[in-house]
């Protein structure tokens, strides 16, 4: 019988939730949006820009939220949000640019 040893477990703790935060496409969008505004941006405008129903947004931003992929702050009646590392940006990039990752897209 072949024992394997049970794999480690990554040494940022933030990886694991960053990748379960990028497990659905309308969360991706939303973080594309982030990045591309490059400042807290409203719901409304996140809104706008995704087209998905309220419900549905709020939703996907708790996730994100939850995994500390973004930040929120209450202004008044509004909620901002932003991503919470700018290297997230980095790698919204990474995983669009063919020539970044040689194997994406293949």
């Amino acid at each position: 019988m072949n024992h394997m040893a049970p794999l480690p477990l990554p040494r940022n703790p933030i990886k694991p939730n960053l990748f379960k935060a990028l497990a659905h496409p309308a969360r991706i969008r939303v973080l594309e949006v982030l990045s591309a505004n490059g400042e807290a941006t409203p719901v409304s405008e996140i809104l706008a820009e995704t087209d998905l129903e309220p419900t549905l947004l709020s939703q996907h931003l708790a996730v994100l939220k939850r995994h500390n992929v973004v930040r929120a702050e209450r202004i008044g009646n509004a909620v901002f949000y932003e991503l919470a590392h700018p290297s997230i940006s980095e790698l919204l990039i990474a995983g669009t640019d063919g020539t970044s990752i040689g194997w994406l897209g293949q």
